[in-house]
């Protein structure tokens, strides 16, 4: 994905509590590209390590999360759904959800660097 100034994109990640993991959890960027951390890192903290890669790269793509999605038993459209449900204010998933946030950011030039900023954000 590339993006230019004066770009609006959305993001959206998602992080829960894994049962069986004695420390740190999965956070997940849904939205512009998949990314994912499994050390514990909060949801804005990621979207805005997202939002620099954005800026200082020529083309980010989604991170290959296929093998260990798929060992773990989780699925993106899952998430995507569960994540777009606890923002509307419905929690249908069994597992614990520590938050969701969705962003919007806009992309802006400044001294002839891009940049980024949140125009709006909601959280859940």
């Amino acid at each position: 994905m590339k993006v230019k100034s004066g770009d609006v994109v959305e993001f959206l990640a998602i992080s829960w509590i894994e049962p069986d993991w004695e420390f740190d959890h999965p956070t997940v960027v849904l939205l512009p590209v998949v990314s994912y951390s499994d050390d514990g890192q909060s949801c804005e903290s990621i979207l805005e390590d997202v939002a620099i890669d954005l800026c200082c790269n020529d083309d980010v793509v989604n991170e290959d999360v296929s093998h260990e999605f798929e060992w773990r038993g989780w699925k993106l459209s899952t998430l995507r759904r569960v994540a777009k449900n606890r923002l509307a204010g419905k929690d249908d998933w069994k597992t614990k959800i520590r938050e969701v946030i969705y962003q919007q950011v806009e992309f802006y030039e400044e001294d002839g660097e891009l940049e980024s900023r949140v125009i709006e954000q909601k959280e859940a």
